[in-house]
């Protein structure tokens, strides 16, 4: 994906958004968020058409997915956090793979405290986050 280029404002809006996901043991991070379907519908599909449509099509690569997930908070919040259950149909995410404290692994999570992974074997690591320091 090309670098998507957000004034400050909208910055603030997905840091905001993103920091009010709850953060606790098993992940419930991972709520589905309240109702975040907002905006202007004509403005988005220009900005899709200026931003993305040289790489992307509603009539080709992106045919199809409202058809399989008709409702749009369910459709919106399987882009904004995959493997959140709803959603079923649209493609996931390939898996981030990441090294740690010399570890290689598939990332599981990740946040302000805490880093996890599962090496080849299966095994899950969590490591505790300083910072970007591990």
């Amino acid at each position: 994906m090309p670098k998507i280029d957000l004034p400050p404002s909208q910055i603030a809006d997905v840091a905001a958004f993103i920091h009010s996901f709850k953060v606790g043991g098993y992940d419930v991070s991972r709520m589905a968020p309240l109702t975040i379907v907002v905006g202007d519908a004509k403005a988005g599909e220009a900005y899709f058409g200026a931003k993305c449509g040289s790489c992307h099509s509603t009539t080709g690569d992106l045919k199809g997915i409202g058809a399989r997930i008709p409702d749009p908070k369910a459709l919106q919040q399987t882009w904004l956090v995959p493997g959140s259950g709803r959603g079923e149909g649209v493609p996931r995410p390939k898996p981030v793979m990441v090294t740690v404290n010399n570890v290689e692994g598939r990332l599981v999570r990740i946040d302000d405290f805490l880093v996890t992974t599962i090496d080849k074997e299966g095994a899950r690591r969590t490591f505790t986050r300083d910072g970007d320091v591990f």
